[in-house]
């Protein structure tokens, strides 16, 4: 849409836009929306997958240089070392062990992973644990030059997935949103006693999630940590709206005024 960064910068800075806005076909509203939604789904992507990409990387490094070569063939592991392997790290605890002599983690384990000939089991906490048969694996060496290569395309694979993701999500979230915070428009105008409907309050709602909205996907793509962020965006929409209501109302009045 051209119209887009011209109408993003005016949803943010001026007020008086807001006036305009309730006149807006719906059709325009939503293409804005779109696009608002494609382009914060973007940022926010980039910020989760880079986490992604520096969680496998520091993992990785982790396995290569406290892990031996595990191969998996037919669901069935072998590990060419002494049995069994058990690496402690703060409150989790790893055990590798294909002999059959370990069959599951100790109760007084908090958090571990046992891998055995057919199973891993993960426990998650103490009252949650689960097991995962490994028959479906047809073959995984699991050595240096594998993880290598996940840690090299580790974003690249992550990017796409959370931005579908993303997108489908805030898709939702942001128009239950519009439709919750629609409310203050509809009160302030009764206040005001005129009458908005509700197409135009919608639009209203829909531009003042501008500033909240790109401000939340900022903070996810640079990993800035704000106390009370949700309190914050709350406050900043409701400014929006409660300013943009206000402006149209304004209009309406001496539209009334001319037009009795």
């Amino acid at each position: 849409m051209k119209n887009f960064f011209s109408f993003f910068w005016q949803s943010i800075s001026n007020f008086d836009f807001y006036k305009k806005v309730i006149n807006f076909k719906t059709a325009t509203v939503f293409k804005y929306l779109l696009i608002l939604l494609f382009i914060a789904s973007i940022l926010i992507s980039l910020g989760v997958s880079k986490k992604v990409h520096d969680f496998v990387n520091e993992a990785g490094d982790w396995v290569i240089m406290n892990l031996p070569v595990i191969v998996i063939i037919d669901g069935v592991v072998s590990v060419d070392a002494k049995m069994p392997i058990i690496i402690k790290k703060e409150n989790f605890e790893i055990i590798i062990d294909t002999t059959g002599q370990t069959s599951s983690i100790d109760e007084s384990v908090k958090q571990g992973m046992l891998l055995t000939k057919h199973k891993l089991t993960y426990k998650q906490s103490q009252t949650q644990t689960n097991t995962y048969e490994l028959s479906k694996i047809k073959e995984l060496i699991l050595d240096k030059n594998t993880i290598n290569r996940w840690k090299k395309n580790a974003f690249r694979i992550a990017f796409p997935l959370i931005f579908v993701a993303s997108f489908i999500y805030y898709a939702i979230a942001k128009t239950l949103q519009i439709l919750l915070f629609s409310f203050l428009p509809f009160v302030i105008s009764g206040a005001k006693g005129l009458k908005l409907k509700y197409s135009q309050i919608f639009k209203i709602a829909a531009f003042s999630l501008t500033l909240p909205f790109i401000l939340a996907a900022i903070v996810e793509v640079f990993l800035f940590r704000v106390r009370f962020f949700p309190i914050l965006f709350i406050l900043i929409y409701s400014v929006y709206l409660v300013k943009g209501t206000l402006a149209c109302c304004d209009k309406m009045k001496i539209e009334n005024q001319i037009n009795p």
